[in-house]
């Protein structure tokens, strides 16, 4: 597992741990699990499929896995997901694009699930432009896996209040 871990840092979508000591690092094992939630990922760097797949797994999240933008939408329009976490830059069809098609041309519900942009570029206009076509969140790689249970919690507050038993 530890080379898993160093190919994800090398690719760009962990980041390394930083001491405890600094406050906001949360532990993987404390964050709650996400009951009957499916995950479209698409993200074409296998390795950092993997380690997606693994921490959502995790959290009890059911996951299909695509590597370009027109696979996700292929995979949207068969299936029915409670949250995208797009790539934006992709082979074939990037995560910008697939998020125009979906919020234009799919009918709801699907039009409006939630997608989050996991994306290297950290820059403020490409953050923008991820929002302004239609991504509800914006995740930079690299990441913890906390920051990405926090984006997730929070474009699902709704969806995940509906599902509990009551």
């Amino acid at each position: 597992m530890a080379k898993v871990v160093f190919l994800a840092l090398q690719t760009g979508l962990l980041l390394p741990k930083k001491p405890e000591k600094d406050g906001d690092i949360i532990p993987d094992k404390l964050l709650a699990p996400f009951d009957n939630i499916s995950v479209l990922v698409a993200e074409d760097n296998m390795v950092n499929q993997f380690m997606i797949a693994k921490i959502l797994k995790d959290w009890n999240i059911e996951v299909d896995m695509v590597d370009n933008g027109r696979k996700a939408i292929d995979k949207l329009r068969a299936n029915d997901y409670d949250l995208i976490l797009m790539d934006t830059h992709m082979p074939e069809m990037g995560g910008y694009e697939a998020t125009k098609i979906i919020r234009v041309d799919f009918d709801e519900p699907k039009r409006s699930v939630p997608i989050i942009s996991l994306s290297a570029a950290s820059l403020d206009y490409e953050q923008n432009e991820a929002i302004a076509v239609g991504m509800n969140e914006v995740l930079p790689k690299p990441f913890q896996p906390f920051q990405l249970h926090a984006k997730i919690k929070k474009v699902l507050a709704d969806r995940l209040a509906a599902k509990k038993p009551v």
